[in-house]
């Protein structure tokens, strides 16, 4: 093994000492800070997003959770768990007549499939519909910091590659 001055490159596998002086080098925390300090942030937009909409939610039966447009948002839910919704006849959603939608129903539609689980356990249409809607913008809103947290570190290794 090459000796650099005095210490070894690498501690023997063997060497006790050498192992223990390793491992109190860095401990768990300083080796895990970035992902806890992500997982506080993460936490801490979900508690944000949850405790100052829930309660204005939950007041009025969840009528003013889901976006832009929770109203029609609720209603086409709704419609798609009835089995009635048809995009191509919604003249609300394509307003004025023959004008280009540019809020697909996809959002729709992955809420309408997490309300059908949630209805699975006795809870009715409406109420697993709002519900989803209520629950999705504090889960959203917490997920949203991991891409927030990756695009920097992508952006610097890109930066290595061309250096």
């Amino acid at each position: 093994m090459r000796k650099f001055a005095i210490k070894k490159a690498t501690p023997d596998k063997g060497d006790p000492e050498g192992a223990a002086k390793a491992a109190s080098e860095g401990g768990w925390f300083r080796e895990h800070w970035r992902l806890l300090t992500l997982f506080v942030i993460i936490l801490a937009a979900f508690l944000i997003r949850f405790v100052f909409a829930y309660g204005i939610s939950a007041d009025d039966n969840y009528a003013l959770s889901g976006g832009a447009s929770a109203t029609t948002n609720l209603r086409v839910i709704t419609e798609i768990l009835a089995g009635t919704f048809d995009p191509a006849s919604q003249a609300s959603l394509n307003y004025p007549l023959g004008a280009v939608n540019v809020h697909g129903p996809v959002f729709d539609y992955l809420m309408a499939g997490i309300a059908s689980i949630i209805t699975v356990f006795g809870i009715s249409d409406v109420t697993a519909a709002a519900g989803a809607l209520a629950w999705s913008a504090p889960i959203f809103g917490a997920l949203t910091c991991v891409p927030v947290y990756l695009l920097p570190k992508i952006g610097r290794a890109s930066c290595r590659e061309r250096v």
